[in-house]
């Protein structure tokens, strides 16, 4: 016997070995017990739960005590974190084992029924995984060791896995974070709910498995050939994505060494791990670098970096207004002058200006109106954190962004996640209950953790991924952008077909596939960077919004933009933007004495207290 042979039967004897023990000693498992071993740790415990929630998805040990366990050692947000990444390190290892261990050997010894189960499953390959984690009727330890049986892509299991996870783990975590018996009852209700929605999920899916599963469906050579002549003009594959220096960088995406990869993943960590402190560790009482003003901190100086190195003159000038607005109003205003808005509905507490997300506020509605206006280039291109730490330290990820029909299609996630937004405003506007509490803590760590987490993500789904799939104000703002004054134009007649406008798009939108099929960009998923419309050699795009419905001749095509991005900058030209960036920091100023002087303001009550402080 060969010695891959031994050691292939050794290590599954003692993993059969293992996971008989562990089903034999499964009732000294409970939340109970671990609370009372690692509840006592600090911050040690984290570790050694992270690592004994890992060992017992590889022995299929039962997985919701630990996911309640977490909630009640760690909290609601750190908590699902820890619960999300173990449970999604175990799956990953025992589909691991699976393929090393057996998989060449069932390929091998599978009948043709089993053989043509398996190439059915590989050629689902994610949406196969987002099925089988959606629905709560497939046991999670046995399929994770099944799919390693498959020649599923490792990256894309751990992708869908992780992001079709969290809705269970942060339901199960909240739910042991509340307590099991002042939530009697809650834990059928969360798995009715994860039930509908895997049912919603194999709705969707199954009956493309069925069709592939069975026999003669597969259509002639003449009859693909047709299909495929209708089928809409594609872009040129023409572009290598080619490895680019530190210095440079340009529209169409390039790689970019491991060094930079590894530096933009650290930042990232640093940036949750500074909102995470804030929130639920206070080490070193929240210093600068580690609270949730460290993400701007972060934005400002990977921003000089890709302000410097740009070589498009307009996304260089956008860049430069991007991280301005974000240092000045998201960071040293709120920080240093901090002062309420004016709101309407019942909050939990005061909003600090600006509070672009909170419902009802005075930035929310001016930024709807702008952006019904102008398109959702007003606040996503030019002034969101969000986008601005993923324009600057995502950047080294932008040649990994998911495209093609599957790609395209899972856009519509993200109008999940815009209907609990809806009823999150509603249970704002409402007096709030019980029930109102539980939703918004809900659908706050559902919005606060996917966000960090595709950070994290950004090797496999690139620096969009939350834009693209997870944004509750991304889909507000994106059919604003449809029904607004904002749009995309299209001129086929001079349309070169290069393909270039689609190559450089980060939110992996067709555009010269919807340009060719319909005569216009679908603008929902547009956040205005301009790249496609800059880098159109023929001028066949040009953005469109309220100021071309007064003057029709304004058309901002690649010249006009590209003319306004070159153009020598005086201090003429920049006297009305100063001056009203010193009335803003003027009021913020007046607004911070009258804190010191009477405690925290609120606009309607203290404006003229503010006042006179400037005047005196």
């Amino acid at each position: 016997m060969r010695p891959a042979a031994i050691i292939n039967i050794t290590l599954t004897t003692g993993l059969a070995g293992a996971v008989v023990l562990m089903a034999v000693n499964r009732d000294s498992f409970s939340v109970e017990a671990l609370e009372s071993y690692l509840g006592a740790m600090g911050p040690w415990g984290i570790l050694l739960f992270f690592i004994t929630y890992v060992a017992a998805t590889v022995l299929m040990a039962p997985g919701t005590i630990f996911a309640l366990a977490g909630g009640v050692l760690f909290g609601p947000y750190l908590g699902t974190f820890v619960n999300l990444f173990a449970a999604t390190t175990g799956a990953a290892l025992a589909f691991l084992i699976a393929r090393y261990l057996a998989s060449d050997w069932v390929i091998k010894k599978a009948g043709r029924r089993l053989a043509k189960i398996i190439e059915g499953v590989e050629q689902e390959g994610w949406r196969f995984v987002t099925l089988v984690r959606l629905v709560p009727l497939f046991p999670f330890n046995l399929t994770n060791y099944a799919l390693g049986l498959t020649r599923l892509n490792f990256f894309h299991y751990v992708a869908a896995s992780f992001i079709c996870m969290l809705p269970g783990a942060a339901a199960y975590t909240y739910l042991g974070y509340a307590g099991r018996e002042a939530m009697a009852g809650a834990e059928g209700a969360i798995q009715k709910g994860l039930l509908g929605l895997g049912l919603v999920a194999a709705l969707i899916f199954l009956p493309r498995l069925i069709k592939r599963l069975r026999p003669g469906d597969k259509k002639t050579d003449g009859e693909a050939d047709q299909a495929k002549s209708l089928q809409p003009a594609q872009p040129k594959k023409a572009f290598v994505r080619k490895l680019m220096p530190v210095s440079k960088q340009r529209s169409l995406a390039g790689k970019y060494t491991l060094w930079v990869q590894v530096l933009s993943l650290a930042a990232f960590c640093l940036a949750f791990l500074g909102w995470l402190n804030e929130v639920n560790l206070f080490w070193w009482d929240t210093p600068i670098w580690l609270n949730r003003y460290t993400e701007y901190v972060i934005i400002l100086m990977f921003g000089l970096w890709r302000i410097s190195a740009e070589r498009n003159p307009y996304t260089r000038k956008r860049l430069m207004v991007l991280v301005s607005c974000v240092t000045v109003l998201w960071w040293l205003i709120p920080w240093a002058f901090p002062f309420f808005e004016p709101y309407t509905g019942f909050l939990g507490t005061q909003p600090v200006f600006p509070a672009l997300h909170t419902p009802g506020t005075v930035t929310f509605f001016l930024v709807l109106g702008a952006v019904f206006l102008f398109g959702r280039r007003v606040i996503c291109g030019w002034n969101c954190p969000c986008v601005g730490i993923r324009e600057t330290v995502g950047f080294p990820f932008r040649h990994v962004t998911p495209r093609g029909k599957w790609a395209w299609r899972l856009r519509h996630t993200k109008w999940i996640f815009f209907v609990l937004y809806i009823v999150a405003g509603a249970a704002v506007i409402l007096p709030l209950n019980s029930w109102t509490v539980t939703f918004l803590g809900i659908f706050g760590m559902l919005v606060v953790l996917p966000y960090f987490a595709s950070m994290l993500l950004s090797p496999i789904i690139g620096n969009r991924g939350y834009c693209r799939y997870l944004c509750p104000y991304g889909a507000t703002f994106g059919a604003l952008n449809r029904i607004g004054f904002f749009r995309i134009d299209f001129d086929p007649k001079t349309c070169n077909d290069c393909g270039l406008c689609s190559q450089v798009c980060d939110m992996g939108i067709p555009v010269l596939a919807q340009g060719r099929a319909k005569n216009k960009i679908d603008v929902a998923d547009c956040m205005g960077c301009g790249r496609c419309v800059t880098e159109c050699a023929k001028d066949s795009l040009a953005f469109v919004d309220v100021r071309t419905a007064i003057n029709p001749t304004i058309m901002l095509s690649r010249t006009r933009l590209r003319e306004w991005a070159e153009e020598k900058t005086t201090l003429k030209d920049w006297r009305p933007w100063a001056f009203a960036s010193l009335m803003v920091l003027a009021l913020a100023s007046g607004w911070g004495i009258s804190a010191a002087v009477g405690g925290p303001t609120e606009l309607p009550t203290n404006i003229w207290t503010a006042a006179l402080c400037l005047v005196h």
